[in-house]
């Protein structure tokens, strides 16, 4: 993508704090996943948690992250933390949590234990190694990431250090995304019957009709019509997969952050990122479905028809190609 181009967006998620002192966590979210909120609550001003359940990827991931404020009671942690992790997280998905538990694991007591054998029991293991707050006087591990999975490996990220302690990095194995899905709106007839519509023009006082003209019954009658069927039919939202196999998730973001820079071009009056990022989508579009299409002469070279049908299809396109490069 074009260098001058920089549309990225993300989904925030906020549990705040109501102190101006400590507390309160966020996630920063991919355009590009599909997920559910899981949890997003403040446990009696001393945790605060979101956890987010992934959609679009084959393995199932439910991903959390939370702070405890270090005034709290560890033993009462430890109750609250066993009441969150058997409400929200499924043994049979892969789990992981991540934050700033303020118990040092470095140290083994009643609460370090208890912690392990609480997540020990969705097979979760705390993966971080290193220490996660050094100071002149304390190296402790605070900071931890509990895991099902274990390709999850941590690292240290020091160079983007914004506290005294360290920034943790570990990347989620998703194997790959589901085929993305787009959304159309359609009209349900679900609650929909010849007796629920006879139903509904019964109860409709027609007397008023006969008193009007002639030629205006028809137009009065088409709109009782109208009505009754908008009562027994609704509008929905509703996802299907993509036909066009050409057509994947780097198209699928392209198009969406086209639509993103749209918006900001009529709000600003400044049309340069979208022209730029209009005229990449074209030139992708054409590159994909032409790759397709040769793919597809080569999987089909004993079928004399098929191939002919795409080698035409993909001379069209080259010229195609040609004459928007050339524009």
């Amino acid at each position: 993508m074009d260098s001058e181009l920089n549309i990225t967006t993300y989904k925030l998620i906020r549990c705040d704090s109501h102190s101006r002192h400590t507390g309160g966590v966020l996630m920063y979210i991919h355009e590009t996943i599909e997920f559910n909120i899981v949890c997003n609550k403040a446990i009696n001003a001393n945790m605060w948690c979101i956890i987010i359940k992934i959609k679009n990827c084959a393995l199932k991931w439910q991903i959390g992250v939370l702070y405890r404020s270090p005034s709290s009671s560890d033993a009462d942690y430890v109750i609250y933390l066993n009441e969150l992790i058997n409400e929200y997280l499924k043994e049979s998905d892969n789990n992981l949590i991540v934050g700033d538990f303020n118990l040092n694991m470095n140290i083994s007591s009643t609460y370090s234990n208890q912690l392990t054998s609480l997540f020990a029991q969705m097979a979760m293991i705390q993966r971080i190694s290193f220490n996660t707050r050094i100071t002149q006087y304390s190296a402790t591990k605070i900071d931890l990431l509990f895991s099902n999975n274990d390709q999850i490996k941590t690292e240290c990220g020091s160079e983007y250090k914004i506290s005294d302690h360290e920034t943790i990095y570990f990347k989620v194995p998703t194997t790959k995304y589901l085929k993305m899905r787009t959304y159309v709106t359609v009209v349900s007839w679900e609650h929909y019957s010849a007796e629920n519509l006879i139903h509904l023009l019964r109860a409709y006082d027609f007397s008023r009709v006969s008193n009007i003209e002639i030629e205006n019954r028809v137009q009065v009658l088409n709109g009782i019509l109208t009505e009754a069927m908008q009562t027994l039919t609704y509008e929905k939202r509703i996802h299907k997969q993509l036909r066009n196999k050409w057509y994947d998730r780097e198209l699928a973001v392209l198009n969406k952050r086209k639509f993103y820079s749209y918006n900001i071009a009529i709000s600003t009056g400044q049309w340069h990122d979208y022209n730029v990022i209009k005229k990449l989508y074209k030139k992708t579009i054409i590159f994909k479905k032409k790759k397709y299409m040769e793919n597809q002469v080569l999987k089909n070279e004993g079928n004399m028809k098929l191939m002919w049908k795409c080698l035409k299809d993909t001379a069209e396109l080259t010229n195609r190609r040609e004459y928007i490069t050339q524009k």
